[in-house]
């Protein structure tokens, strides 16, 4: 996603049936060296504000339609941010020191709002928002951390999106940390916090009213969240070596909840239906440390129908637990 676009080329893109655009603002302020600012503004009422300060950031801003507004503010050594917005009342704001950082915007639809804050090396945030109403916020220090946010608004008539706020929030530091947030519908809310090395956290979230909460700690901990329905809640808490957490979830009113802080330890947990509720905690054995789980436990919960429970806790290494109920 390369928002390079010449001022020609987007007025041709734009002009079918487009009004001569008014009361658009631009402010660009540089200090440093070889620093680069391209904006393009076609509509009304479009605020842009750019500050680069260092060495080489680049920073583009494009802004169709009506009353957009987008700050960046870069200081450091090769740093880029990319805007692009499109529709009404969008908001976004990068904000980025250190060295080598990319952040990419696309905000489409109605009231969308973008705030990113990196501070590190080599950091990359990239957050796109179609539909109404959408929310994220992005922040993260250290080196070498990703961060994919997609979120798409609820309800469509006639080309028109009606519907709730999603929120997406995403908290990084460490080294080589990588989250990706997928949301489509109404309401929904992801947060992942990311604090240790070489983590992994993807969440996905279709129909109204989720709420997924990954929290990572350790090293090499893998979350994977789906969640498809109303009302489900999924928290994933990690802090061991090489730890896997697997969450499906369909219905409604479904809750998982999963905390592991051994070695190698596996919780899958699937849920359809309506009113489940599942624990799973794993951990290695007291005293022992990391050292007293070596061997993998492991924990599978399948529960399909209406409020069934189920509560798994595993210490130690070698345990494996299976429960199916319907």
């Amino acid at each position: 996603m390369k928002l390079k676009m010449t001022a020609i080329a987007a007025a041709i893109a734009f002009s079918s049936g487009a009004a001569m655009a008014s009361d658009n603002n631009s402010t660009i302020d540089q200090s440093g060296f070889y620093n680069d600012a391209d904006v393009t503004q076609l509509g009304f009422s479009n605020e842009s504000g750019i500050t680069s300060d260092g060495w080489g950031n680049d920073a583009t801003v494009v802004q169709l339609g009506m009353m957009n507004e987008s700050t960046i503010e870069q200081e450091g050594i090769g740093n880029s941010a990319d805007t692009y917005q499109n529709g009404t009342d969008n908001a976004v704001s990068h904000l980025q020191t250190g060295w080598g950082n990319t952040s990419k915007s696309v905000q489409k639809g109605y009231q969308n709002m973008a705030t990113v804050s990196q501070d590190g090396i080599k950091l990359s945030s990239d957050v796109y928002q179609n539909g109404y109403g959408n929310q994220a916020d992005v922040e993260q220090t250290g080196t070498g951390n990703s961060s994919e946010v997609t979120q798409e608004g609820g309800k469509s008539f006639y080309g028109f999106n009606f519907g709730g706020q999603n929120e997406a929030t995403v908290i990084q530091s460490g080294y080589k940390n990588d989250s990706s947030i997928t949301q489509k519908g109404d309401y929904n809310t992801a947060t992942t916090t990311q604090s240790g090395k070489f983590n992994d956290a993807t969440v996905v979230q279709k129909g109204r009213s989720n709420n997924s909460d990954i929290s990572q700690s350790g090293y090499n901990d893998l979350a994977d969240v789906y969640q498809n329905g109303k009302n489900n809640e999924s928290s994933v808490t990690q802090s061991g070596w090489n730890n896997e957490a697997q969450v499906v979830q369909k219905g409604n009113s479904n809750d998982s909840d999963i905390s592991q802080s051994g070695f190698n330890d596996l919780a899958d947990v699937y849920q359809s239906g309506y009113g489940h509720s599942s624990t799973v905690e794993q951990s290695a054995l007291g005293g022992w440390g990391v050292f007293g789980s070596f061997a993998a436990n492991t924990a599978n919960v399948t529960q399909l129908g209406i409020s069934n429970t189920s509560s798994v806790s595993q210490q130690g290494g070698g345990n494996s637990a299976t429960v199916f109920q319907h």
